[in-house]
């Protein structure tokens, strides 16, 4: 063989190699991403592929934002929920503290009453 004819050869080969890369949905130089598969004669089914991945995609985003926005609600009302409670039981305690002291009150009164002169602190300790 020539070493013309070798050198034809060898550009054919690589030339023949080169076609299916080129031909490539993103393939050649600079290419890829969904504009380089729609430009360059990429089969209808693999777009239809790629569009369906970008939906799913989206899908799941949005799914994610929804479950995100119910958690930080639930939590909210949680909190909320909680702040009444113990909003209501400090009201209580407060209400039953107050008892407690108008009943002390009263036992020291009717201890001064019966005996003026017994110190207060040895019948509360009784």
């Amino acid at each position: 063989m020539k070493k013309s004819n070798r050198v034809v050869l060898v550009w054919m080969v690589v030339a023949c190699l080169s076609v299916p890369v080129l031909a490539a949905p993103g393939g050649g130089r600079g290419g890829g991403g969904v504009g380089a598969a729609g430009s360059s004669g990429a089969p209808q089914a693999v777009q239809q592929r790629v569009e369906q991945k970008q939906q799913m995609q989206q899908q799941r985003v949005e799914q994610h934002r929804e479950m995100q926005q119910q958690r930080v609600e639930s939590n909210q009302q949680m909190q909320r929920q909680r702040a009444e409670q113990n909003q209501s039981e400090r009201l209580q305690l407060r209400q039953e503290r107050r008892e407690l002291d108008g009943e002390q009150r009263q036992e020291r009164s009717q201890l001064r009453v019966r005996d003026p002169q017994q110190p207060i602190t040895p019948a509360l300790n009784e």
